[in-house]
């Protein structure tokens, strides 16, 4: 039973040769496709590890958001903004902050004749370098 199977596919792929060669290429691009695609996924795995791992383990990133719960009275959803009162607060009373940058960032609009572009306009003191 699989004899005949094998000899009426093989009669079948010498009959329609081109076919038979369009469809091996189509299924071996495919596999390398995807090879290469899951070897890209394991590279930029590892190389947003690295980026990170290069940051360094005493690095403290702090962003303001909003409360999630109500406290002492107010609200939840308060928005939290950080002054620079509180980059000097934490300057003088943690010694262990060896730099600290504030960091600002708003979303300005841009035109020129009819067109509107949006833009993050971000700013920051010039010891960012240092962190």
């Amino acid at each position: 039973m699989f004899r005949d199977l094998f000899r009426e596919a093989y009669a079948a792929m010498r009959h329609n040769r081109r076919r038979t060669a369009l469809t091996m290429l189509g299924m071996a691009w495919g596999i390398a496709t995807v090879v290469m695609l899951l070897a890209y996924g394991d590279g930029f795995g590892q190389a947003c590890a690295n980026i990170f791992a290069n940051f360094g383990t005493k690095l403290v990133i702090v962003v303001p958001g909003r409360t999630s719960m109500q406290a002492g009275g107010q609200k939840s959803g308060i928005l939290i903004r950080f002054t620079q009162e509180d980059v000097e607060t934490l300057t003088t009373n943690l010694p262990q902050i060896t730099h600290i940058t504030p960091e600002v960032s708003k979303e300005a609009s841009i035109q020129y004749d009819t067109r509107v572009f949006t833009w993050t306009v971000t700013g920051n003191y010039p010891n960012v370098i240092d962190v």
